[in-house]
């Protein structure tokens, strides 16, 4: 008779991560295996290696969750308003998923072994062109003026990323970020700031 397993993979994976975004890719399997409350032997045994559960754990969704409301936009309600929806959603997925990222990349495990798992495009690409769609329809439907949808697209995702990036790699106290409030202030500040250059012509 065969044993069922006390724990699925999503709790595993999701204590792992834990795990990983406290102490960083140096953290033991041991001690990740503690912390789920199962043994390192039997961790192994479900993932293979700690790279393979370090990959599962922390890497990023093939399809970020904001992008279904990308694509289904825009609608009849106010440009402006849907594109500070859609800001607000991306900026809490860099906040969720970034620092994953970082941990991922601190691993040492190259961005190929990672998004060599997802068929077609990885996620950034994904999201990238999501987004310049929706600018795309928004431009030829006239509710926005004539701009290049691929590179207000990358400028939009650039300037909500920044924050957590740059505070990643200087630490908050020395980030050039530090002083720059977060949240729904900082997501309307850029969008305020994207919109004066992509408002309708007069």
């Amino acid at each position: 008779m065969v044993r069922p397993r006390q724990f699925t993979d999503e709790q595993i994976l999701e204590s792992a991560r834990a795990s990983l975004l406290e102490h960083g890719p140096a953290v033991s399997t041991s001690a990740i295996a503690k912390a789920v409350g199962m043994s390192q032997a039997a961790l192994f045994k479900r993932f293979g290696s700690k790279e393979e559960l370090i990959i599962a754990a922390l890497m990023p969704p093939r399809i970020p969750e904001w992008v279904g409301m990308v694509t289904r936009g825009p609608d009849e309600r106010d440009i402006r308003e849907q594109l500070l929806e859609i800001a607000a959603a991306i900026q809490g997925f860099f906040e969720t998923h970034g620092p994953a990222m970082a941990i991922l990349r601190a691993s040492k495990i190259s961005e190929q072994q990672v998004f060599a798992r997802f068929d077609g495009p990885p996620p950034p690409v994904v999201s990238r062109r999501a987004v310049a769609e929706w600018f795309r329809r928004a431009r030829d439907a006239g509710r926005i003026r004539d701009i290049d949808p691929d590179s207000v697209a990358l400028m939009l995702l650039g300037s909500l990323i920044a924050r957590m990036f740059f505070n990643h790699i200087f630490g908050e106290r020395f980030s050039p970020a530090s002083d720059v409030s977060s949240g729904p202030d900082y997501v309307a500040t850029v969008v305020e700031s994207l919109w004066r250059g992509i408002a309708p012509e007069p």
